[in-house]
């Protein structure tokens, strides 16, 4: 089996492969006609992507970003992007950290002075992705994404950001997005909740968004 598209009233996304039978995406489009065309080595590599709006009436293309990932010894150890955004062209580099298992735990952008930090459970699968920022030497974290599994399956993320407005900062459920799976282990469905706090019920609200 090989993912070929993902429905959604929003944003329907297409899988377009090298070959009708083999796994190597070689282009991947969205419901806004941006288009990620991918990038290989002669090898085989993943060596980056570049991002691009598709004009469906005149087939031009303009380049949004570019993406180019960075290997030592075969081993990835970060990445380059090149975006345009309010007419300016800006470039950042994001270097990766393993751990002794051989997961990425940390990854560093010195353009932001940004930090983000991964956690792994016991089975070696993502259980939490925090977000911050290096102040000095002092990293403060802001965002997370925590991640449940059924099954070795993923059934939940749950995005977080930090509350400033609460006597000690703490992080509160902002949108959850929930899978579910057929009896091979495909995703069947996948649902997005916009989530929020009600203080006077003490009760948290999920609101069902209409496209994931």
């Amino acid at each position: 089996y090989r993912l070929v598209s993902t429905e959604s009233e929003l944003n329907p996304i297409r899988y377009n492969y090298a070959s009708k039978v083999g796994t190597k995406v070689v282009n991947i489009k969205d419901g806004f006609n941006m288009v990620d065309f991918l990038r290989y080595s002669d090898e085989g590599q993943l060596l980056g992507y570049v991002s691009c709006y598709v004009d469906e009436v005149t087939g031009g293309i303009d380049t949004i970003s570019e993406l180019e990932y960075i290997y030592e010894d075969s081993v990835l150890v970060g990445y380059r992007e090149k975006a345009e955004f309010m007419g300016q062209v800006q470039e950042t580099e994001h270097a990766y950290h393993y751990n002794a298992d051989g997961r990425i735990d940390t990854v560093r952008c010195e353009a932001f002075d940004e930090v983000t930090v991964y956690t792994y459970n016991a089975e070696g699968l993502l259980v939490e992705k925090t977000v911050g920022y290096d102040y000095d030497g002092v990293v403060e974290f802001e965002s997370k994404e925590v991640y449940t599994y059924a099954d070795n399956n993923l059934v939940t993320i749950g995005y977080m950001s930090l509350d400033w407005e609460t006597e000690e900062p703490s992080f509160s459920l902002t949108e959850e997005k929930v899978y579910e799976y057929d009896n091979l282990g495909n995703v069947i469905s996948a649902k997005s909740y916009e989530c929020y706090y009600d203080e006077d019920n003490d009760t948290l609200i999920k609101n069902l968004w209409t496209g994931v």
